[in-house]
């Protein structure tokens, strides 16, 4: 890229020399700019200009928005974001250079806050003629000398996403489809879109289902949080499960999240299976104790029982017969 620029800038700088000394015309250097600043930067140079002729002279600078590959005419730069020259502050009407004499004229290059993160270029003829549009004629027909700017505006956005909570609704679910919460923080300076999935493995660490993260790409502003509440796609059976999230964001450099949450899935039918079987093992229990522990007495006065006069005991002393 900047290979391209020097040769470019290096012939035409070696023309413009030709035509000062074989025509005695016009020089300007520096031929090139090559710089870098991050966006609201301002960057501020000097453009000597010497005039070889024996006569007064009239320059009109000429700007132009080059594409990286030296295109004037491309859709890009109809966009002001992608306009350098919109950036550049010079003397655009007509400069007075004195037979044999030079000037510097200040040149600013101010960079918008707004300004997309890039490599831009342009370049400033400095024709001459009676008029602005004699020169530019000029500038079209003859090798008038240009000097380029090359200029790569810093990338000093910040990245940054961070997991607030991972966890699910409820710690034990009832219904088949649990719901899992995501809460994201972008810290960063720049709008983030999270990708990746939740993946669902039962007691046995077999994958049993993957939820996707974020189907509709929804983006994370910078400077806030971002709620997303899933639920899974296959319905799940009775038993322990663990949830992994893997997230990746970024646009400059790929990064990643992960955490890990637990839940329990008690299905409807389960527990009414469990109830009924409960149930009947209290009654099974309760009946097995009772006939363990219940002894039958029958009542003496019952019609069918005789009485059964009590024996006497051999030598006992009836004392009331003496």
């Amino acid at each position: 890229m900047k290979t391209f620029f020097l040769t470019i800038a290096i012939f035409f700088f070696s023309a413009s020399v030709v035509l000062a000394q074989g025509e005695g015309e016009l020089t300007t250097s520096p031929s090139v700019i090559d710089d870098s600043a991050p966006p609201r930067g301002l960057l501020e140079y000097t453009v000597n200009l010497e005039n070889h002729t024996d006569h007064k002279i009239n320059i009109y600078p000429i700007l132009n928005d080059l594409t990286r590959g030296g295109d004037t005419k491309s859709d890009k730069l109809l966009d002001r974001q992608f306009k350098m020259t919109k950036w550049i502050s010079i003397k655009r009407n007509s400069i007075e250079i004195m037979p044999q004499s030079n000037i510097t004229l200040p040149l600013k290059i101010d960079i918008p806050q707004d300004a997309i993160p890039d490599d831009y270029f342009s370049s400033i003829t400095f024709s001459y003629g009676a008029h602005k549009l004699e020169a530019e004629e000029r500038a079209l027909k003859m090798n008038m000398p240009k000097m380029f700017i090359n200029l790569s505006v810093e990338d000093q956005s910040v990245e940054k996403l961070s997991i607030l909570k991972f966890f699910p609704s409820k710690k034990i679910f009832v219904k088949a489809l649990p719901e899992i919460n995501l809460s994201l923080n972008n810290s960063g300076t720049v709008d983030l879109v999270p990708r990746g999935n939740i993946y669902i493995y039962n007691k046995r660490d077999q994958e049993v289902d993957d939820i996707d993260l974020n189907p509709n790409l929804n983006s994370v502003s910078a400077g806030s949080s971002f709620d997303f509440s899933l639920n899974t796609n296959k319905k799940l059976k009775t038993g322990k499960y663990r949830a992994r999230l893997e997230v990746d964001y970024g646009n400059k450099i790929s990064r990643d999240l992960n955490d890990t949450t637990y839940f329990i899935v008690i299905t409807f039918p389960f527990l009414l299976f469990f109830g009924f079987g409960f149930i009947f093992f209290i009654a099974l229990v309760t009946r097995l104790i009772f006939k363990k522990t219940y002894h039958h007495r029958p009542r003496v006065d019952h019609p069918n029982i005789k009485k059964v006069p009590a024996k006497k005991e051999e030598g006992t002393i009836n004392l009331k017969s003496k």
